[in-house]
């Protein structure tokens, strides 16, 4: 796994933005805006437990790793498209979109 990728799922999984401090949102920005260009499968699969647990998008950050993971040579990944949040439910319902 890169260490961009890396570093990003270091921070652990996004709070809400109500929970955030403007440290934190900083922090997230600055690991998702030096993300390379597209993902491999295993590191969308590893991003997947960064969605916050509710429905925030810690001001958009989350809709950015979303589109991210989208680039996995092996999008969609079956198997990792499981009910552990509301954004891997998004990508879920997506990836079937796209195939019909």
């Amino acid at each position: 796994m890169r260490y961009q990728i890396e570093r990003l799922v270091g921070l652990g999984r996004m709070p809400s933005e109500r929970e955030a401090t403007s440290e934190v949102v900083a922090r997230y920005e600055a690991a998702i805006e030096a993300l390379p260009g597209r993902a491999t499968d295993d590191e969308a699969i590893a991003l997947l437990k960064l969605f916050p647990g509710d429905h925030s998008s810690l001001y958009g950050l989350a809709w950015t790793v979303l589109h991210f993971v989208e680039t996995a040579p092996g999008w969609p990944i079956a198997g990792a498209l499981d009910n552990r949040s509301w954004w891997v439910q998004v990508l879920r319902e997506r990836a079937t979109k796209c195939n019909d």
